[in-house]
């Protein structure tokens, strides 16, 4: 197996990388010919420039034969924050920062949908691509009662089955204890 490291340079020296904009290494995978192939996600404001990309395998440095830019397929998204009792304090406010990093970090038209669950699951706010709302609502949730973990996942599993898009994500934000009040019902 061969270790391959890639690096990029997004943006030039006069426009660095500015908070938000980030790049992440999606798949690295061989092709039919046996060419190596990199996928990577990137901030649709940015343009890949070839020649601030740089390939090593092996320690050696490799040419780029190619490189492609597409728009992002739109994905659907259901956080689901743990707001039992247990959760009150930090890890409510970490769950809370993690949230809306994520949505900090999808696509424009990627929508999310928010699910908090304590004594039992509740649909904050419905598939939406306006983040200003889902930060509003992520920003309001507060920690108290019991965990319906099982029931929360159902629900969002729910939840997401009606999404409009081919891709699914669920994100489950938990100190992971269920208090047991709660099963997935069939």
């Amino acid at each position: 197996m061969a270790a391959v490291v890639l690096a990029v340079s997004i943006g030039n020296d006069a426009t660095a990388q500015q908070p938000g904009e980030f790049f992440e290494v999606a798949v690295i995978e061989h092709d039919p010919s046996g060419r190596i192939v990199a996928s990577l996600a990137v901030p649709q404001t940015i343009t890949l420039d070839p020649t601030r990309l740089t390939v090593f395998v092996d320690g050696l440095r490799q040419p780029i034969e190619s490189v492609s830019q597409r728009d992002p397929v739109p994905i659907s998204v259901v956080i689901a924050i743990d707001t039992s009792g247990s959760m009150d304090g930090t890890p409510i406010v970490a769950a809370r920062e993690a949230a809306q990093g994520l949505v900090d970090r999808l696509n424009v038209d990627d929508e999310v949908a928010v699910v908090s669950f304590a004594d039992q699951p509740r649909v904050l706010s419905d598939f939406t691509t306006d983040r200003s709302e889902t930060l509003a609502t992520i920003r309001s949730v507060t920690a108290l009662g019991a965990t319906a973990l099982y029931g929360a996942v159902g629900e969002s599993a729910a939840l997401i089955a009606q999404a409009d898009t081919e891709t699914r994500v669920l994100v489950l934000l938990s100190d992971g204890v269920d208090s047991g009040v709660s099963a997935i019902v069939a």
